[in-house]
């Protein structure tokens, strides 16, 4: 609510008392209003730390990320996270291991 009303650094403050007990919804419901606030660069930064917080993106994180990255004019930061998004499912539908990654560095 704080973020579609453009207060998204309230919203932070919410999301920072919730991180002990977040789950996916929060963040990715954080990602959306910094993104919807035109703070892409922090949104970058919140989906990068998912992982670290032992949360794996799902198709609605994914799509936060690269239609938001398309909406706000920087459509190389959503190619190169769709890229990633195609490689990562590359390597779960083929069963491929880090040690085949070599294969792939210039795909």
């Amino acid at each position: 609510m704080y973020s579609k009303c453009g207060y998204w650094h309230r919203a932070y403050d919410v999301f920072k008392e919730l991180r002990e007990i977040s789950s996916l919804i929060t963040w990715n419901s954080m990602i959306s209003g910094m993104i919807l606030n035109g703070k892409s660069e922090s949104a970058m930064g919140l989906f990068m730390m998912l992982e670290f917080n032992r949360l794996k993106p799902d198709s609605a994180t994914w799509n936060i990320m690269i239609n938001g990255l398309l909406n706000v004019g920087k459509p190389d930061e959503a190619f190169l996270i769709f890229k990633n998004k195609l490689f990562e499912n590359i390597f779960k539908y083929y069963n491929l291991t880090f040690q085949n990654k070599p294969c792939f560095i210039n795909f």
